[in-house]
């Protein structure tokens, strides 16, 4: 009897490896089929990992992107969870490097990750998200202590906009991020002096789930926070409101921002090119009684805005009809917010699970509820 137990323990064994590595080799072939067809994808080779108990593969020299913009890494390894198979983690070398505009940028950190999930009810579309990692650098200037963003599938409730067809709820933590570092992508944060921290959750609509099998990526039709704090020095800020679209792309909606100081709410404004200096001068001649100014919001839906607390005060940021302004106070243009919609393409889908890893999307008319 014993021996029976035995004999059938190391055939299970066998067995089991067996199909680990035969997994591994089916999920490195189909991997490798992926990039060759797809031209926004490369990578040098895609080999099986062979280090159990890890399951996965080892991708050399990986690229997202057609060239500018694109990611770049010497090494990535694909790891997938046999008891969760719809869950990939991607374990990151310490150094990414972007090329926008024809520039390479190198991006460094410790303990980089990311993890993706799909729901196989809705055409594998993405259901769950996460980056983090710490000590970033970007081009060797510091970026942020640390960070972790992370999305997951959510339902379309009622007061979503008429073309969502997905939401998603992003939960997002950034420490000591510095804007001087950001130039490169975003020139006009270089006048802002001071490293600025956000912790807090949105719901950001699109017009299709993000999906592995497809390039082209779904389209932002709003966002709304109920609550996300800011920390821009030594000034905490609270944002609340909502924010859609409109049939040219510029934000309409509602923004409520808290704050002990004003003038930390000016100076962000002022940083993200949404303030001109003529119309600095005329909100903070009439800075107090805009704080001061009850909300009688013009749209049907959106947060909550509540009264400021004790010696705090509360400025609302109105987009309509493309302008934007301060209470009674226009201060310019409304930012644009999305390209308007063009025509959609209709584009192949392969049905890949390991397209998953290139971390693209697609467009889809389907509307899912995880």
């Amino acid at each position: 009897m014993r021996r029976a137990i035995i004999v059938l323990t190391i055939l299970l064994a066998l067995l089991a490896g067996g199909i680990w590595f035969g997994g591994e080799i089916l999920a490195a072939n189909r991997l490798k089929a992926e990039i060759e067809k797809r031209p926004d994808l490369a990578a040098a080779s895609v080999a099986p990992l062979r280090a159990p108990p890890s399951l996965g593969v080892m991708i050399e020299a990986p690229r997202i992107g057609p060239g500018s913009p694109a990611i770049r890494a010497d090494q990535v390894r694909l790891l997938v969870d046999p008891l969760a198979p719809l869950t990939l983690r991607l374990v990151l070398p310490d150094r990414l490097t972007l090329t926008l505009d024809g520039r390479d940028l190198g991006l460094t950190g410790q303990d980089l990750d990311a993890e993706i999930g799909f729901s196989p009810l809705h055409g594998r579309s993405v259901k769950r998200a996460r980056m983090q990692g710490s000590n970033l650098a970007l081009d060797g200037q510091p970026l942020a202590r640390a960070a972790d963003l992370q999305l997951d599938l959510n339902r379309l409730g009622f007061g979503s906009p008429r073309a969502a067809r997905a939401a998603y709820r992003v939960m997002v933590r950034l420490d000591d991020l510095s804007p001087q570092a950001l130039s490169p992508l975003v020139p006009a944060l270089a006048t802002l002096g001071t490293a600025i921290s956000i912790e807090g959750e949105a719901t950001l609509w699109l017009d299709a789930p993000f999906q592995p099998d497809d390039p082209q990526m779904p389209r932002l039709v709003g966002g709304q926070s109920a609550g996300m704090d800011l920390w821009l020095g030594g000034q905490a800020l609270r944002v609340i409101g909502r924010i859609t679209p409109d049939a040219a792309g510029l934000a309409e909606g509602q923004v409520a921002v808290y704050a002990r100081d004003a003038g930390a709410v000016l100076d962000v404004l002022a940083a993200a090119g949404l303030l001109p200096d003529t119309a600095r001068l005329l909100v903070e001649a009439g800075l107090s009684q805009l704080a001061r100014a009850e909300i009688a919001p013009p749209f049907d839906h959106g947060p909550a805005m509540p009264p400021p607390a004790e010696g705090e005060l509360r400025l609302l940021l109105t987009m309509a009809d493309g302008r934007m302004s301060i209470g009674p106070v226009p201060i310019g243009p409304a930012p644009l917010l999305t390209a308007p919609p063009a025509p959609a393409a209709v584009l192949p889908v392969t049905g890949s699970v390991t397209g998953a890893v290139t971390g693209t999307v697609t467009s889809s008319a389907a509307g899912p509820n995880p």
